[in-house]
């Protein structure tokens, strides 16, 4: 459910694993890497909200270094950093970021 990009429910079945085994390690580095990605994504959104767009592309930026293997959420983090670069001007740096977003996620095309 994770890396299929079902955040909700991935919580739901870590929550579920964590009540009987709370020490299953696996899940636990899952749910820290949930609770980060999610986290950096929804603060990155609020602040484009905000047209703090400067401020939006560096959590974004943070957010692509939490797992480099979630094909389906950096797609979306590069799609979201490419339209911060593109209200700031930086058209170059948006194309880069769309490209990155179109080879992890065909869909993007």
């Amino acid at each position: 459910m994770y890396y299929q990009d079902n955040f909700d429910e991935a919580e739901n079945l870590i929550s579920l694993i964590l009540t009987t085994d709370p020490n299953h390690e696996k899940t636990k580095k899952c749910h820290e890497l949930l609770t980060n990605i999610k986290a950096k994504k929804d603060e990155g959104n609020a602040l484009f909200k905000q047209e703090k767009y400067q401020e939006a592309l560096e959590i974004y930026s943070e957010a692509l270094l939490v797992d480099k293997f979630h094909v389906r959420a950096n797609a979306k983090l590069f799609c979201n950093r490419a339209a911060c670069y593109s209200k700031l001007g930086k058209f170059t740096e948006a194309i880069d970021d769309c490209t990155k977003a179109i080879q992890l996620d065909k869909s993007y095309q």
